[in-house]
């Protein structure tokens, strides 16, 4: 069984500058918590686009995570799909959908994934949850303080 997490915000900028702030990989340190530390970041191309290659190396203190994605799909303006070839779940699809409103520019994050360790990850569904709603209401947060200021 998938399980599914979505979270949307309205940033107040155009949509063909915040759809190419997310086609660059690099961008993530703007937006993302301090922990875990992104000690690495390569992409097989910058700007990305079907079949780019992403990968970053987390550091965790304790353990480090690589984490390798494919850009399955790039709908320019409209969506930014990232599949994991190699990483912490058994699957993950995170689609970054973009959609010009009154507003300025709905972003939706969409995330279709089955955690990692067969039951015992699904009893930690719960937090997983919690995890992905903290991260994306951060990352958003720092997305539009980035864009609207």
């Amino acid at each position: 069984m998938i399980f599914n997490f979505e979270k949307s915000v309205i940033i107040n900028t155009n949509l063909e500058d915040l759809f190419n702030f997310h086609l660059n990989t690099n961008n993530i340190t703007h937006i993302s918590a301090p922990f875990p530390v992104i000690e690495k970041i390569d992409m097989s191309s910058n700007p990305l686009k079907t079949d780019s290659t992403v990968s970053l190396l987390l550091n965790f203190i304790i353990f480090k995570q690589n984490w390798v994605m494919k850009i399955s799909e790039v709908k320019p303006s409209v969506l930014i799909t990232d599949t994991q070839v190699k990483g912490p779940f058994k699957v993950w699809e995170h689609k970054h959908m973009f959609e010009s409103t009154k507003g300025g520019v709905q972003m939706t994050d969409n995330i279709n994934f089955l955690p990692p360790w067969g039951l015992i990850g699904l009893l930690t569904l719960p937090l997983l949850y919690l995890q992905l709603y903290l991260m994306f209401s951060d990352r958003h947060r720092r997305t539009r303080k980035f864009f609207e200021r």
